[in-house]
């Protein structure tokens, strides 16, 4: 049997660590936060449960019936979001570069000077091929030498603009987010607000749900172009039953007698 109910948003919103991770070169300590949300547009939970029944007697009538929730399905989408968040959405570990330098394209549009020579915008990165192109008529030029770090020595004549393609190192830090390898491996938890208006006053208080075992679930999805819809950043999650046979839990709502955040 499934329940589904839905909320129309949550805010400061925070997800924590329960083990010792790293995290785009950070060291996580248990209880820290990974990423908060300032607002969650949406969010949807569908819980999934599991009946069982003994049967017997008149009619094979069900006699005794055990409840176990197995898990909780949770969708969470925002707007706007940050390389961490965007880890999340994809479930991909998130590190620092740090092995292997990272060659980036180029291509500039250019004029040889009176000696022939183009100045390049970036130092090109040292092996990899250059490739020089007349704007004129498209014709690609040869016997060229590079004359220093950013300089070429071309056969063109003065003056000619050309089309150069090439590749440069890129010195500065740079994180590397690997699709294939999740971000996690175990378990977080989640944290977070939203406010719920009382029945009989009218009056808006704080409700807090907590949910003590989380699974990241999320893959990777993403539509690029024209036309495509703006991008809305989306993670999928499972909550995780936790506790002793009969006090099974899943996720925890707390209802505040007063609105904890009513100054922000």
């Amino acid at each position: 049997m499934e329940q589904q109910f839905g909320m129309k948003e949550l805010y400061f919103a925070q997800l924590k660590t329960t083990s010792n991770i790293e995290i785009d070169g950070n060291y996580l300590a248990p209880g820290e936060t990974i990423a908060t949300f300032d607002k969650i547009q949406i969010s949807q939970f569908k819980e999934i449960e599991q009946y069982i029944a003994a049967v017997g007697g008149y009619e094979n009538r069900e006699r005794v019936i055990w409840r176990r929730p197995k898990e909780l399905d949770l969708v969470f989408t925002q707007g706007i979001f940050n390389k961490t968040q965007f880890a999340l959405m994809a479930n991909a570990r998130l590190g620092k570069l740090t092995n292997e330098v990272l060659g980036v394209s180029q291509r500039d549009l250019l004029e040889t000077d009176e000696n022939s020579i183009l100045t390049l915008s970036h130092t090109p990165y040292r092996g990899k091929p250059i490739f020089i192109y007349k704007v004129e008529d498209g014709t690609k030029a040869l016997n060229c030498t590079m004359y220093s770090e950013n300089q070429i020595q071309t056969s063109l004549e003065a003056y000619t603009d050309v089309i150069v393609d090439y590749t440069y190192v890129y010195d500065a830090n740079v994180s590397e987010l690997t699709i294939g390898q999740e971000m996690i491996d175990g378990f977080l938890t989640f944290e977070g607000r939203t406010r719920v208006k009382d029945d009989v006053t009218g009056n808006t208080k704080t409700g807090i749900i907590k949910i003590p075992k989380l699974k990241l679930t999320s893959d990777l999805s993403i539509s690029l172009g024209t036309n495509a819809n703006p991008q809305v950043g989306r993670f999928d999650a499972k909550a995780m039953p936790i506790g002793e046979r009969g006090q099974t839990r899943l996720m925890e709502f707390y209802f505040l007698s007063n609105d904890i955040d009513s100054d922000f």
